[in-house]
């Protein structure tokens, strides 16, 4: 049976003062720890809607609770799951075994018949996607177009599990092949548990990995999906990804950057001479493998990717530029990307900094127990057995970390080119991070691919030059991913429409009309309040390659570091066409998947205009899918990029440039999808004989 949906208004109560809680993860441990105390719950009315008015507090707790008020407390309506009855495994037809999959549904707008908005839940539990599903795109979606929308959680992620534990022999069902077939089951079988019409139009979403899922159901099933919406979307997998930090160092705040790469090759530095246990202790993480040690370094760099207009959640990254940063006599000169200008004294200090907000601010948002435990189990499970052989389906990290090793790679090991600067330890090599895989999955190495994660299965069904009917694909600028995208320079043409070869070097030039971000105020003058206009921290445009870095060695000896480049082609270099039913989108100022996210009731937040046009293509282009329009064969391929403005706050400063220019559309006639039986080398979730592809080459 589908799940009821009911509406509440929860108040909080804390310190005298109502707050509205969010229903997210936050809110869930919030309930389930019995702080603060819930003083009332009322209905709001029609089922699904957002309350607009709060009722008057009938008491007050003591005022020692508000320091516990989260910092995101709003009101979202609270919806209960459905499940829906999955095989485990698709591919045998004697194993009948089943899950229970869960699923969520926003019907506010649903008139009893018409188009479904089928959200992909993505690597993670779905319920840190309901806000999609109640205030962002889904609901903004279904609103414009009379639909129902649905979210539904990916196998082995949140409650819906295969199995009751995550030992890696229960794991062998958590493969791309079966994720693809649970959702065109659900989109073939549900409807009469969903009240849908067999007839209905079904637009598939999806985020990151989940956006590649998107898109391959709509490449593979033209039939079942009219179309896709790819937020995002990592089309092109590699083992390693080290193209994650380069982009992050080159779009930070150049005086934070320029911290962490001097600390980092200090740190290293002291490691070579053998000095580890001082520096460790200093962390207090004494107890911590060497290597795991340095890879929890990594931890407040990875905030980058948290920044999220529609909350303050790049105020962790901020903060964390500050504590590096205090009390520094000379900061770097971030024009000249001379970073050698911070003293060996600085950068001790900045080192003691580092450790200390490790110690006293980073534990007390992740960590329930003791410091070198906590960080192994983020930093790479290897120099901890209690991470490494807890099966339990509260280490939630496995699944994804076990699809990364066997299929979707995009591990983050540092860049291998030794002559560009690092943000990140030399130590995080190739072999580190999939050491981890053999190290986590100890109990049955066999499931380990000995060559790799097959990567090349899923960039066979997907890639950079995928080429979909009814597909919009949106990128942000600041995405660490986005080399992994559609807008990365790798998917970029040649005079002769090649792919661009993917190297283990940085690209020797620059494009350049690529977007640059826009230059910041140091990380100690950045406001902690909630950046009310939706910008995510940026540094000043990235530098050639020619540029370099001059770097203090340990001892004041000058090395140079190339500038790795990591920037974005502009439009015209792209064989791909920007049109009102495929639009091509980026967000010059966006992180990851801005498009995904909604304004919430009551919240100070408002989206920039760039997200609020990407969300107003997106919407038109399913009303075109909807109406069985397609894609245009204009051959012109435009965009309109909006380029950041010197200072940050202010979105009617930012200037547009718009790119046009003619390049060749290939034309061709549909062929057929992927073979329907699944083997070792296609993705295909078909069912009998093959269907006509929407693919075009």
């Amino acid at each position: 049976m589908v799940g009821l949906k009911t509406s509440f208004t929860f108040t909080w109560l804390l310190g005298g003062q109502v707050v509205l809680a969010r229903q997210d993860t936050r809110l869930l441990e919030l309930l389930s720890n019995g702080e603060p105390a819930l003083a009332g719950v009322r209905s709001t009315g029609r089922t699904g809607r957002l309350a607009s008015t709060v009722q008057q507090a009938i008491a007050a707790p003591s005022s020692q609770d508000a320091l516990d008020a989260p910092a995101y407390a709003q009101l979202l309506a609270v919806t209960t799951a459905g499940t829906f009855d999955q095989p485990i495994d698709h591919t045998s037809s004697g194993n009948v075994s089943t899950f229970k999959q869960r699923f969520w549904v926003n019907d506010d707008w649903y008139a009893g018949k018409g188009p479904i908005v089928l959200l992909l839940g993505g690597e993670a539990d779905a319920t840190k996607r309901l806000s999609t599903l109640q205030t962002g795109i889904g609901n903004i979606i279904a609103e414009e177009t009379d639909s129902k929308a649905i979210l539904i959680e990916h196998r082995y992620y949140g409650q819906s599990l295969p199995f009751p534990d995550y030992k890696t022999e229960n794991l062998k069902y958590l493969t791309v092949n079966q994720t693809l077939h649970d959702f065109v089951n659900f989109r073939k079988t549900a409807g009469k548990q969903l009240g849908v019409e067999s007839s209905a139009p079904w637009i598939v979403w999806g985020a990151g990995y989940g956006g590649v899922l998107a898109a391959i159901l709509r490449k593979q099933y033209p039939d079942l999906f009219v179309g896709a919406v790819v937020s995002s979307g990592s089309l092109h997998r590699s083992s390693d990804f080290w193209e994650y930090w380069t982009t992050i160092m080159e779009r930070m705040p150049a005086s934070c950057r320029d911290a962490v790469v001097r600390s980092v090759e200090y740190i290293d530095n002291q490691f070579d001479k053998g000095a580890v246990q001082q520096i460790k202790s200093d962390f207090f993480m004494d107890t911590l493998d060497d290597t795991d040690f340095l890879n929890s370094l990594t931890i407040p760099l990875s905030f980058w990717q948290a920044q999220r207009w529609d909350r303050d959640d790049g105020g962790w990254l901020k903060e964390f530029c500050a504590a590096l940063t205090k009390d520094v006599s000379s900061l770097a000169n971030a024009a000249s990307h001379q970073i050698g200008s911070y003293s060996e004294a600085d950068v001790k200090h900045m080192v003691a900094n580092w450790a200390d907000y490790s110690f006293n601010i980073l534990t007390l948002k992740f960590c329930s127990s003791d410091v070198p435990s906590c960080f192994a189990s983020y930093s790479g499970y290897r120099g901890s057995a209690a991470a490494r052989d807890d099966f339990s389906t509260q280490a939630t990290f496995r699944p994804y970390l076990y699809q990364q090793c066997t299929e979707l790679g995009m591990r983050l090991p540092n860049d291998p080119d030794a002559s560009h600067a690092r943000l990140i330890s030399k130590a995080i090599t190739h072999d580190y991070v999939y050491g981890q895989c053999i190290a986590v999955f100890h109990d049955l190495p066999a499931a380990i691919p000995a060559g790799g994660p097959t990567v090349d299965v899923i960039n066979a069904a997907a890639g950079f030059h995928l080429n979909v009917t009814n597909m919009a694909l949106v990128d942000g600028a600041l995405d660490a991913f986005i080399h992994a995208g559609a807008h990365s320079q790798y998917a970029k043409i040649d005079s002769q429409h090649h792919t661009r070869a993917r190297s283990k070097e940085s690209p020797t030039s620059t494009p350049s009309a690529a977007v640059s971000t826009s230059a910041v105020p140091t990380p100690s003058a950045l406001s902690t309040s909630p950046v009310k206009s939706g910008s995510a921290m940026s540094a000043s445009s990235p530098p050639s390659t020619s540029a370099a870095l001059q770097t203090a060695g340990s001892k004041g000896a000058q090395q140079v570091r190339d500038w790795p480049s990591m920037a974005i082609p502009p439009a015209n270099d792209f064989a791909r066409t920007d049109s009102p039913s495929a639009p091509f989108i980026l967000l010059s100022n966006g992180v990851a998947h801005w498009d995904e996210f909604g304004t919430e009731a009551g919240s100070a937040f408002v989206a920039p205009a760039e997200v609020k046009d990407a969300q107003s293509r997106i919407v038109q282009a399913c009303k075109l899918w909807l109406q069985g329009v397609g894609d245009g064969s204009s051959g012109k391929a435009s965009a309109s990029v909006t380029s950041p403005a010197p200072t940050r706050g202010s979105e009617s400063a930012s200037a547009t440039v718009s790119v046009s220019a003619t390049i060749p559309v290939v034309m061709a006639t549909p062929t057929p999808s992927l073979q329907p039986t699944p083997t070792a080398h296609t993705l295909s979730p078909s069912v009998g004989t093959p269907k006509a592809s929407a693919s075009r080459t």
